[in-house]
């Protein structure tokens, strides 16, 4: 199966193929984002729309490292998974030549994350990133994560759930993105091992997640209301400790938490969304709040400031329900 896999890698060709959003924001920093072993497809895009919307100052790369239809193969194939990972590390030097003393963070999800690790272990001596976040790693517990750990700024967050049953006897039977036939990090967190490990940050699932759309299974941690309350919230912050740590997980769960009340409201129908409404506007929820409900309307629940950008995503991604996760494009504005 591997060997046919391998004729398809050569037959469709092994260049990752490249998506940017925000190019005009290269000069700010770079996200790139780096799929899991199915390749592009709609719940990593959502990885990138998201990044895209909350971090609009940046630009986002969707990198797909992946050869199409091969699962597999991307999974099994270490020394190519390696050379990609290598060609990206000089992707990266390039734009640090190009544009110096500004951020890049790599996004990986699943076998992705390998590819992440990879990248940073390969880059030049001179160049480092600002940070690499995991989502479901398909690395093993033991992986040596020390060399990539020296080569960023301010560390490595690794999301993990106990609930990944892919990670679990998948990576039993299939074997981890480094060759190891054991349940992957993503599911039982990372072996922790010298002083360079007090730059990893790992992150467990919990229940409060799933109001983010992240249900501790493998694909909903690329929800996209999971990526803009926790993993935009860590890319816009500032250095990377315990404290913070905690602090932005604890906003993103604030955050989840006022769309679901949002959405309950709206379901209720105790609030009327009108497309026309912006954020100063006449007709907006808060000003009203302040003089009272209009005549004939219920009163609205106040949405604090910092909220108001995921009030303005549930308003697109709630009506109607089945459109939710459609490729409606719309630009919100980012948190502050």
């Amino acid at each position: 199966m591997i060997a046919c896999a391998a004729l398809m890698a050569v037959a469709a060709g092994c260049e990752p193929r490249q998506m940017l959003l925000n190019p005009r924001s290269l000069d700010n920093g770079l996200i790139i984002v780096l799929p899991g072993i199915d390749g592009r497809a709609s719940h990593n895009e959502e990885v990138s729309d998201a990044l895209c919307d909350r971090n609009g100052q940046m630009a986002v790369e969707h990198y797909d490292w992946t050869v199409p239809l091969s699962p597999l193969y991307n999974q099994c194939a270490v020394e190519r998974n390696h050379e990609v990972a290598a060609k990206l590390a000089k992707h990266i030097a390039r734009y640090c030549r190009d544009h110096p003393n500004k951020p890049v963070f790599l996004v990986g999800h699943s076998g992705g994350t390998a590819i992440a690790v990879w990248a940073a272990e390969a880059l030049p001596k001179h160049v480092k990133i600002e940070g690499i976040i995991m989502l479901a790693s398909s690395l093993s517990p033991g992986y040596d994560l020390g060399p990539a750990l020296r080569r960023v700024n301010r560390g490595i967050v690794s999301f993990y759930s106990d609930r990944d049953a892919l990670l679990g006897a998948g990576t039993l039977i299939f074997g981890t993105m480094d060759r190891q036939h054991t349940e992957a990090a993503g599911k039982v967190r990372f072996d922790e091992g010298s002083p360079a490990y007090r730059k990893l940050f790992q992150i467990p699932w919990v229940a409060k997640m799933a109001d983010t759309g992240y249900t501790g299974d493998h694909f909903s941690c690329c929800s996209k209301r999971f990526i803009a309350g926790y993993v935009a919230g860590l890319i816009r912050s500032g250095a990377w400790n315990q404290n913070t740590i905690a602090a932005l997980t604890e906003e993103g769960a604030t955050i989840a938490s006022a769309a679901r009340t949002a959405t309950r409201a709206i379901q209720r129908g105790t609030i009327q969304l009108s497309p026309r409404w912006q954020r100063s506007g006449a007709d907006s929820p808060r000003k009203q709040n302040r003089k009272g409900a209009p005549s004939g309307r219920a009163q609205e629940p106040m949405i604090p400031s910092r909220h108001w950008a995921e009030m303005e995503r549930v308003r697109w991604t709630t009506q109607p329900f089945a459109t939710a996760r459609s490729r409606i494009r719309v630009k919100h504005t980012p948190m502050s």
